[in-house]
């Protein structure tokens, strides 16, 4: 290599370098990604939507829960008729919280969008918040945890995801 190019590749290594520094002063710290778990129930299709318009306030199951709080609305991945292809499946619909758990009664019919059933437990949701975009979530049966980003949550609920 001549001087010529010699003098250019250290002139170009200067370039790189006072690029770099530069970058590293007025580049913004990348936020770390904070995570948590939130506790999530899967819920057939229409149902699930339903409850994310706010049109379902009371879901029945045939089994209760202690659990009072948080619950992340999630969609189950297989429709129950095919009729409902336009419906999201295996989404994370809407955030609510669980309320209450207690024996359905008659009365709770028109919150749950069904009848009343022998040994259906009402469980009552309040808050409920749609999800702007829903995300997947790999359903499970029962109550079960999500690990998401904090931002999601508070990004597509409005809330801070504490």
């Amino acid at each position: 290599m001549n001087t010529n190019g010699k003098m250019k590749a250290i002139k170009q290594a200067r370039a790189i370098r006072a690029a770099d520094e530069i970058e590293k002063r007025f580049a913004v710290a990348a936020k770390p990604v904070q995570k948590r778990k939130i506790k999530a129930v899967s819920i057939r299709q229409p149902w699930a939507s339903m409850i994310a318009a706010g049109d379902k306030t009371i879901e029945t199951r045939t089994w209760p829960t202690r659990y009072r709080g948080e619950l992340l609305i999630c969609s189950s991945k297989g429709p129950i008729c095919r009729q409902l292809s336009g419906l999201p499946y295996g989404k994370a619909l809407a955030t609510a919280r669980l309320a209450d758990c207690r024996p359905m009664t008659p009365t709770d019919e028109p919150a749950a969008r069904c009848g009343w059933y022998d040994g259906a437990w009402a469980w009552v949701l309040e808050d409920i918040r749609a999800i702007e975009r829903p995300f997947d979530v790999k359903g499970q049966l029962g109550i079960y945890e999500v690990e998401i980003e904090v931002d999601r949550i508070t990004k597509l609920t409005g809330k801070n995801g504490s």
